[in-house]
């Protein structure tokens, strides 16, 4: 019988566990489809579906390799290093401005810290470390391009998220 593979589990296995699925990724993260496609028992139109019905993956331009945009706990290197805007967003739950005000944002388990070049894609993120709950979301504003001037390097993904390894507090405003 077919497994069925949403979005969720690929992220996992392309994120984090790969040698689950006995998949292999190269430095940057890209993984070959054929291997991909066999490995889950596969069809192309049903990654195909996954692929271009959310924002996590992207193909290669011919479409042999695919990776998760970001996100990864497994070591990735990032190619895209990029100047960032003045100013950058990331959502977080209200519970947290103690340990941030302390530490800043850290990317924890995660391969960077997470940013936004809208505000709203920002309340949407942080909506989801808040169980939907408004009134415990809190969105910082980081003085990104103050960060790069100070030697911060910044990264973006496929996707458009903005990748860098911590912030400082002192780079951070609500």
């Amino acid at each position: 019988m077919k497994k069925n593979i949403d979005s969720r589990y690929l992220a996992y296995l392309l994120r984090h566990h790969p040698e689950e699925a006995n998949l292999h990724l190269d430095k940057n993260g890209w993984c070959d489809v054929d291997e991909l496609l066999s490995a889950l028992d596969l069809y192309q139109d049903e990654l195909d579906d996954i692929v271009y019905s959310n924002t996590r993956f992207v193909y290669n331009e011919n479409k042999t390799k695919i990776k998760a945009a970001h996100g990864h706990s497994v070591k990735v290197s990032y190619q895209n290093a990029a100047v960032p805007p003045n100013v950058l967003y990331h959502g977080t739950s209200r519970d947290l401005i103690p340990a941030i005000r302390r530490g800043g944002l850290k990317k924890m388990n995660r391969d960077a810290v997470h940013l936004s070049e809208r505000y709203d894609t920002a309340v949407a993120v942080g909506a989801r470390h808040t169980g939907g709950r408004g009134d415990r979301l809190v969105i910082y504003k980081v003085k990104a391009f103050e960060m790069h001037l100070a030697g911060y390097k910044f990264y973006k993904s496929e996707d458009g998220v903005w990748l860098t390894d911590s912030v400082p507090p002192e780079y951070l405003y609500i």
